[in-house]
């Protein structure tokens, strides 16, 4: 065969092959067939090449068929004769019955299917290219089936795409092959040959579908989110009557509620962009953001730390803990105080359920989840890019949108029931210390009884101090620690002080004894063991007062008039709880609801404004002005924002969120229960206090459990998100169409060269920089970081030290499991130390460069990473 013609038939060849797996890959999805694109490629190309040798001529061809048709006659009248006829009936039959859903899957039946969908199409898609071009014959048999699947929801979206996108391409080839044939056919030049017009056609339908790639499916019209975000960032929220795109963490300034994300106050533009939709049997309170730290103007964060989902000790995973934990000890206080025999525990009557949560026109690194969330289960995400920072708010590393959702279970608690408000009314500041000291001097006791006393009784010395086993107890990590700790420290004291090996072996099993005992009895909270019983109290006591040191803050700029406020309004009750109800109430029935109050002069306190100038303002003036009041009479309590659901629900109790309703509102600390929030926004107490008065179960009662942490897993979910094509047939085309086709491939040339003239350039200059002393290189190389931190947004800000600029960053996870802090303090070396740079921190600095490259991508997207990494030579 002439090279000419073998390069003809392979370009063929190729177009063959994707417009048959085209065919045939939409109907082994639909069917729900296991077989890869690759498996199903093979298959039809096997078929193709075999197609080829058989029908290669007219000879050929008349013997194929022939052959073939004898064989199955052969086949069929054989079986008949013995009797398993069935076994090829025996496919069709469960082909019927699958569908119906009356049959179970069958692997030899799906295989034999998948066998028979690829040489039927195989044989079609080769007559009509190689015996008898015929454009519109599978042009209408390609989107037929395709609509056919649509119209019926029987297309699989999260796989199904590849075939469309091949059919696509594939199908613009051969209207281009169709134009060829009907006005060329009689040009014999290599320029127009088609094997030539197929390998130039190919770039134009690739390029065709990489454009579409990038087009969004959506109902809304088309939007590209890095473009938005530069256009959006221009303009003022204040003025903004289209679509919100919240970046960054979630905060009131970019839902419409004030200007400016780092002054309170300012009216509020109302906005209407759905953003969430939530699936709940109840309203609910959606934290986004929380904050500890009022400075007169504003809220902000003291600690930017933050923790992974799973780990036991981040706040979100605490205040469950402390809820389980600590209400049983509250129920237990309660039964003192009252002199009541019994009480109801609070679990007990508190059910869990389950919500789910949908992303709409949003896009943000916040999540949003009441108090007491766990079971988190995210869908499609990677849940080790979900963090918890410092207040217990859940954030992402990467930014989430439309198709973003996961779900949670969350204790339905009433706040307005009577018992839970009694046992509220019982918690004090020293609750945790009480329990603890009183659970320190039962281990002593038993010491005393066990070991001490009886070697008192063999007048044995042991010298064992009461100081000494508290302080050995409390240090302990582990309950298994403190056991080992603990009869080593006895057994070590009574060896050092007597001689007598009997009684040391006496005294050595009663330590034994000792501790079996305690822990053989689990009868305490959560069925712990007194040993880690005492751990649980001792861990809820230091969170408690990191607790009162860090929430009871109030700057300087509140005034004096503020505090005596808060003393006035509380006078006269005598308990923590019925002081912030107090003050809840004053705040709600005294000062009126107003979403144009204005703005807040400069150089006041913006609390003393509303309470004593303005009296009139919407829920952050009441969420800040109930956070300060509770602090000045000493109650911990902070500020947050998020969204309250509306007071209706669309069917399948899915309400749906806009920005109309992000509210605040106050979480005040309560020793025994954790903290709770509080709604102190005139005409919206009823949103949070149900008139219900007791907590009814709404699913089941959950049981506490120490060990408990959020269970996160990862569920397929078919959330692929492509675009749509409709290809409507061209006019015909005239000759200069293969000029058009020269001039983009140059252009393509042009581009690829540029590519790899800039790959080349950028190895050479991170060679050149290796070349370099460390001290020179780590300069040269903190600069080039920064030019990525630059595009990303997240240069330096003004009056932001580097070491500061770093940590900023840090903790928004961007760069995880790397720190830039790190970075920084070797350039910061660098730059002002005078020793030299060590190998290993020049190391270092290399190794975050694929950190950067990811979070560059991650942060401006694919198209806009290409563009400035392989064209324009900015990365």
């Amino acid at each position: 065969m002439p090279i000419k013609k073998f390069f003809e038939y392979f370009a063929k060849l190729l177009l063959m092959i994707a417009m048959s797996f085209s065919l045939v890959y939409p109907f082994t999805t639909t069917l729900g067939f296991k077989y890869t694109p690759l498996e199903v490629l093979v298959l039809v190309s096997v078929f193709l090449i075999l197609l080829s040798i058989f029908l290669i001529n007219g000879m050929m061809t008349k013997v194929s068929v022939i052959s073939f048709i004898s064989g199955a006659l052969i086949i069929v009248v054989y079986s008949v004769f013995n009797k398993w006829f069935d076994r090829i009936t025996e496919p069709f039959v469960w082909i019927y019955n699958y569908i119906q859903g009356k049959a179970p899957f069958s692997e030899y039946c799906a295989i034999i299917f998948t066998l028979l969908f690829s040489f039927i199409f195989s044989l079609i898609v080769y007559i009509f290219t190689v015996k008898k071009f015929n454009f519109y014959l599978l042009f209408l048999t390609g989107i037929s089936i395709f609509c056919i699947q649509w119209m019926f929801d029987y297309f699989v979206e999260n796989k199904a795409y590849v075939s469309f996108y091949t059919f696509v391409v594939s199908i613009l080839i051969y209207y281009l092959l169709h134009i060829y044939h009907k006005k060329w056919a009689q040009d014999s030049n290599d320029f127009v040959n088609p094997s030539v017009f197929i390998v130039f056609t190919a770039p134009i339908a690739i390029l065709v579908l990489l454009i579409t790639m990038f087009i969004p499916v959506n109902l809304r019209p088309i939007e590209w989110k890095w473009l938005d975000e530069k256009l959006y960032s221009g303009i003022n929220f204040n003025i903004r009557s289209g679509k919100t795109i919240n970046t960054g963490y979630f905060d009131l300034a970019t839902t419409g509620f004030g200007n400016d994300s780092s002054r309170l106050g300012s009216n509020v533009v109302p906005n209407k962009t759905l953003v969430l939709k939530v699936k709940s049997p109840k309203k609910l309170y959606l934290k986004g953001r929380s904050s500890d730290q009022y400075t007169g103007s504003s809220w902000i964060n003291t600690d930017i730390s933050y923790y992974e989902l799973n780990n036991q000790n981040n706040k979100l995973n605490f205040d469950n803990f402390e809820f389980e934990t600590g209400s049983s000890l509250l129920t237990d206080h309660y039964k003192r105080l009252s002199k009541s025999a019994s009480a109801p525990n609070l679990l007990n009557s508190i059910s869990k359920y389950s919500v789910e949560v949908f992303y709409e026109d949003i896009n943000t690194n916040s999540l949003f989840a009441p108090l007491k969330t766990s079971e988190l289960i995210f869908s499609n995400f990677d849940s080790n890019d979900i963090f918890v920072n410092a207040e217990g708010v859940l954030i992402s590393r990467k930014p989430l949108s439309k198709g973003f959702n996961y779900s949670f279970e969350t204790y339905a608690i009433n706040y307005g029931d009577k018992y839970l408000v009694n046992l509220l009314r019982t918690s004090n500041r020293n609750l945790y210390e009480d329990y603890l000291e009183y659970s320190l001097f039962e281990i002593w006791n038993r010491l005393s009884a066990n070991v001490i006393e009886f070697a008192d009784f063999y007048n044995a010395r042991t010298n064992i101090r009461q100081k000494d086993i508290f302080q050995l107890i409390l240090e302990s990590p582990n309950a298994d620690v403190m056991k080992e700790k603990l009869s080593s420290h006895l057994i070590n004291k009574i060896r050092a002080l007597n001689s007598d090996d009997r009684i040391i072996n006496l005294l050595e099993n009663e330590v034994y004894t000792f501790i079996n005992n305690i822990d053989s009895q689990h009868y305490y909270v959560n069925n712990q063991d007194l040993f880690e019983y005492i751990l649980s109290l001792s861990s809820l006591k230091q969170n408690a007062t990191t607790v009162y040191l860090k929430y009871l803050e109030v700057p300087d700029t509140v005034p004096q008039r503020v505090r005596d406020l808060a003393i006035s309004i509380t006078k006269n009750e005598d308990n923590d709880y019925d002081k912030v109800k107090a003050i809840e109430q004053y705040l709600s029935k005294s000062f009126k609801y107003n979403l144009t109050p204005g703005d807040v002069p400069d150089g006041v306190d913006f609390v003393d404004y509303f309470l004593f100038e303005r009296k009139e303002g919407y829920c952050t003036y009441f969420a800040t002005a109930m956070a300060i009041l509770t602090r000045c009479i000493n109650i911990p309590s902070k500020y947050v924002e998020g969204y309250l659901l509306p007071s209706y629900t669309r069917k399948n109790m899915l309400y749906e969120v806009t920005n109309e309703r992000a509210h605040a509102w106050v979480e005040v600390y309560f020793a025994g229960i954790g903290w709770v929030q509080f709604e102190p926004t005139a005409s919206f107490s009823s949103n949070l206090y149900q008139t219900a008065s007791s907590n009814t179960p709404l699913v089941q009662t959950p049981k506490p459990n120490l060990s408990k942490k959020p269970v996160v897993s990862i569920s397929p979910s078919n959330t692929s998100n492509f675009p749509e094509q409709n290809k409507g047939i061209r006019k015909p085309i005239s000759k200069e169409l293969i000029i058009a086709i020269a001039a983009i491939l140059s252009v393509i040339l042009l581009i690829a060269l540029t590519v790899l003239l800039n790959i080349y350039k950028r190895k050479r200059y991170l060679s050149n920089i290796k070349q370099l002393s460390p001290r020179e290189g780590a300069l040269e190389l903190f600069n080039y970081y920064l030019k990525f931190l630059l595009i990303q947004d997240a240069d330096i800000k003004a009056g932001e030290t580097p070491l500061d600029h770093a940590m900023r960053l840090d903790n928004t996870g961007r760069f995880h499991p790397y720190k830039m802090e790190d970075i920084t303090k070797i350039f910061v070396n660098a730059r002002y130390s005078r020793d030299e740079l060590t190998t290993s921190d020049y190391n270092r600095m290399f190794d975050f460069y694929n950190a950067l490259l990811k979070s560059t991508k991650e942060n401006i997207g694919t198209l806009r990473y290409v563009l400035y990494r392989y064209i324009m030579f900015k990365l």
